[in-house]
């Protein structure tokens, strides 16, 4: 086993995160889409939030992408033109698929076709995302894994944005063809920075005898402790994120004025928790960071029974609310997602954050499932007060686990 050393990361610095910018703004839009933009549009136009807690399985890709991320390991790894080999095309993808939903879909006409060709745009998003991982844990030094980690939840976040917000205002004033249009074409011109930095080609890598693999990954020491961290970080925050545009569009909002706030809430996250949270990290640690933060975020989950419980929704306490969870979630994001970068081996990096991510995704689809029932059931503000409780005993957890991996690591057994 080798090291090989870096030639010219430091040669072209901008290349390399707008490359990784690009791609992650193009992570964020199917994610805006299930999550912000058709959860709004549906309630608006009567589903039950039953149906729309069922809008989580398209998200299914990302919960099992690490069964082929090996694969991607394998034939990707040691080249940036190599991993260009999944990233465009995965790109090109995602834009037709686009295209489509916007030439046939509508409201009358949600089912199975629109839900398959969304299904299929998070399958290929999530395997450009494997590659896109991978390449960022080989070109940006250890050290820096904070910045490539704000620059992931800052472009990810963006991505929300065009997926969330924008995406429901273009409905509101044209239609699904607009909306879905107009996505197509911004994923299109998300590939240009690639080819425009397509001389960027030699990184850090390391190579080893053994191929990459799921059980090579799970043998490792302390691999149960981060791999419930990553399945359960962002549950409470997704029960909750889940109900959180159809209870405003309950609350009597115009999808305009949902999406304003949408808007506003993802842009501060983008401009400001993600550089905050990098800022944060290399000050006070990744460790302290995490929990301090992810504390913080899931308390701030009860804010939503002052509009939901108590009945007192203006847009002044809704857009508050709105900031102080996201910019907290957000920094809590940049710190837990730095750990799992620095976890994941160089050896396949690429299968270790995508398992890691995975198993974040497969407790999140739960959570948005969980979310409609007990909406439906309850109400919104038990949803939201529940979101909260669980999120706190599940930060416990967290901080446990943390103590038995700084444990297992100074003894030299992880």
């Amino acid at each position: 086993m080798k090291d090989n050393k870096k030639t010219e990361v430091n040669d072209t610095p901008f290349s390399i995160w707008g490359v990784v910018g690009s791609l992650y703004i193009t992570q964020g839009i199917p994610m805006g889409v299930t999550f912000g933009a058709l959860p709004t549009i549906l309630r608006h136009e009567g589903f039950s939030t039953e149906m729309i807690g069922l809008l989580g399985l398209v998200m299914i890709p990302w919960a099992i992408k690490f069964l082929w991320a090996p694969f991607v390991d394998r034939s990707s790894s040691g080249s940036y033109a190599r991993r260009m080999k999944w990233i465009i095309p995965s790109q090109l993808t995602q834009a037709s698929l686009f295209m489509s939903i916007a030439f046939f879909a509508s409201v009358d006409s949600i089912g199975f076709a629109v839900f398959s060709l969304l299904f299929l745009a998070n399958l290929v998003s999530a395997t450009q995302d494997i590659a896109t991982d991978g390449l960022a844990i080989e070109i940006i030094p250890k050290g820096k894994f904070n910045w490539v980690n704000s620059v992931q939840i800052g472009g990810f976040s963006l991505g929300m944005l065009l997926g969330g917000s924008v995406a429901t205002a273009l409905y509101s004033l044209g239609g699904w063809s607009l909306c879905f249009s107009v996505l197509s074409i911004i994923t299109l011109l998300t590939v240009i920075p690639l080819s425009r930095y397509s001389r960027v080609s030699a990184y850090s890598t390391r190579e080893d005898s053994e191929p990459a693999s799921i059980r090579k990954m799970i043998k490792r020491q302390g691999a149960f402790y981060i791999i419930s961290i990553a399945a359960s970080f962002y549950f409470a925050r997704a029960m909750a994120g889940g109900m959180t545009f159809p209870f405003l569009v309950d609350a009597g909002l115009s999808l305009g004025t949902i999406a304003f706030i949408g808007g506003i809430g993802i842009t501060t996250i983008t401009i400001i928790s993600a550089g905050l949270g990098g800022l944060v990290v290399n000050r006070l640690g990744v460790k302290k960071t995490a929990i301090g933060s992810g504390f913080l975020a899931v308390f701030t989950l009860s804010l939503w029974l002052i509009p939901s419980y108590f009945e007192y929704s203006s847009l002044t306490i809704i857009l508050a609310i709105v900031l102080i969870n996201g910019i907290l979630s957000g920094i809590a994001y940049v710190a837990f997602f730095t750990l799992f970068m620095r976890w994941a081996s160089t050896d396949q990096p690429g299968t270790d954050f995508s398992l890691l991510q995975s198993s974040e995704t497969i407790t999140n689809i739960m959570a948005a499932l969980l979310a409609g029932v007990v909406a439906g059931a309850f109400g919104f503000s038990v949803n939201f007060l529940l979101a909260a409780i669980i999120g706190l005993l599940i930060m416990l957890w967290i901080s446990f686990a943390l103590t038995r991996i700084s444990v297992m690591s100074n003894n030299g057994e992880a």
